[in-house]
């Protein structure tokens, strides 16, 4: 269904990528999702549902490090949506766990604890569902 999304994303726009790319999630192809999530990005930076499903796309692949700046930039975005810390929080203790060194342990450690007192602080999630 997007084979011709994902083989030519120039022709198309972010809406049909970003579309394209969730049809690719449902069906279980991640990579292929993370592809079409980021052609939407490069049409439109501030394409805030690629950017969310590209976070959770990555958090699928287990991509952690390719997580936290995706969540970061949806944070930059869409900053009242603790969805976005949790991502980042997510990231950095799954990458906790796999460290060794003691000290980039604590340092993951530490930036879990911040996203994650980050997304609890906020008073309130305010959502978007259409524009008009």
């Amino acid at each position: 269904v997007y084979a011709e999304q994902l083989a030519n994303p120039g022709n198309y726009g972010d809406l049909a990528l970003t579309q394209a790319g969730v049809i690719a999630s449902q069906a279980g192809k991640h990579a292929d999702a993370a592809k079409l999530f980021d052609a939407a990005l490069q049409k439109n930076r501030y394409q805030r549902d690629a950017l969310n499903n590209l976070a959770a796309t990555h958090m699928q692949l287990k991509n952690w490090n390719a997580m936290i700046p995706v969540a970061l930039r949806l944070a930059e975005i869409d900053p009242s949506n603790p969805d976005a810390y949790v991502f980042v929080a997510l990231a950095y203790q799954e990458l906790g766990k796999a460290e060794k060194a003691p000290a980039r342990v604590k340092a993951y450690t530490d930036s879990l604890l911040k996203y994650n007192n980050l997304a609890n602080e906020l008073p309130a999630k305010v959502t978007f569902t259409e524009f008009t």
